[in-house]
């Protein structure tokens, strides 16, 4: 976890990726990171159980935190990821 916030991140920054999320198991959170600098990430965001994940260059697609985790736990058949429409992919 530490090697992907703390080295990852920013070598991603610095490549100008437009958004990374790093998907805490531990934690059951999503930290979202966006709109890349120098120096880091200026936008950051912790999404937790009862929220939803979205990236703004894919706006139609969103990841349901506690659907993502319940997966994990249960092996829910449904899965997290859907388009806003209700469509599963």
């Amino acid at each position: 976890m530490a090697y992907d916030r703390d080295i990852k991140l920013s070598s991603y920054a610095r490549a100008s990726a437009p958004a990374v999320w790093i998907i805490n198991i531990q934690d059951k959170c999503i930290q979202t990171h966006s709109d890349p600098a120098d120096d880091g990430y200026r936008q950051k965001a912790i999404r937790r159980k009862g929220e939803v994940a979205r990236l703004a260059v894919l706006p139609l697609i969103e990841l349901d935190v506690t659907a993502l985790f319940a997966c994990r736990e249960s092996l829910h058949t449904n899965g997290p990821f859907s388009l806003r429409e209700r469509f599963w992919v």
